[in-house]
């Protein structure tokens, strides 16, 4: 979820850019093949996964829990010496800006349930600042390689050409699957950045 690893932007051309024939949009819903949802019923019939404008600041306790769900998830596939997230955390982290900034959120959920009760299988933050649109796209790992992070991503280069931006960009960490998935979409590498940790339990305070 944090702003940490290399840019790569690319231009939106009309939305365009960004492969949408993975999925098949109606209706603010996107279906896609048996087996996307992490349940045994769902590996034998289609699912309908709802995707829609999703607001931190009024979200539910219950759509905030399922989002830290996934986004541990995504911390322990790919950066499992990081340290989880809560509830808190997520909603203070989505919902704060700096002035000038203005965040845009959509979810990927279940369809099958009410909104503010489904659960969260992914999330696109897009960070509009200057003349960019900053993205971070989280899926949680199971559901990978299904179209619904290039579905989310195209959802949000659309809105950033109707909101009059010609670019869009990422922060991603080096090392893990974001990396070969925004190349896959045609962005480029623009700068990297490194990042030091200190881990306070191996300090000594004396």
């Amino acid at each position: 979820m944090r702003r940490r690893c290399s840019t790569r932007p690319t231009t939106t051309d009309d939305g365009r850019g960004v492969d949408t024939e993975s999925c098949t949009e109606g209706d603010g819903t996107y279906t896609f093949t048996g087996g996307a949802l992490p349940r045994p019923c769902a590996y034998r019939q289609a699912v309908r996964v709802r995707v829609r404008e999703w607001d931190p600041r009024a979200a539910s306790a219950q759509e905030i829990r399922s989002l830290v769900e996934t986004v541990n998830a995504v911390l322990a596939a790919d950066l499992p010496d990081d340290p989880l997230w809560v509830d808190g955390q997520v909603r203070d982290y989505l919902a704060e800006t700096m002035p000038g900034e203005r965040r845009i959120s959509w979810v990927a959920e279940d369809d099958r349930l009410p909104e503010g009760e489904s659960e969260i299988f992914a999330h696109i933050s897009m960070l509009l600042l200057g003349d960019i649109g900053v993205l971070e796209v989280i899926v949680k790992p199971q559901l990978r390689r299904r179209g619904l992070g290039r579905q989310l991503l195209a959802v949000a280069a659309r809105r950033a050409y109707l909101e009059g931006f010609s670019t869009i960009g990422v922060e991603a960490i080096g090392n893990t699957p974001a990396i070969p998935f925004y190349e896959s979409l045609g962005f480029e590498r623009e700068y990297a950045e490194t990042r030091s940790v200190l881990t306070l339990s191996k300090v000594d305070w004396e």
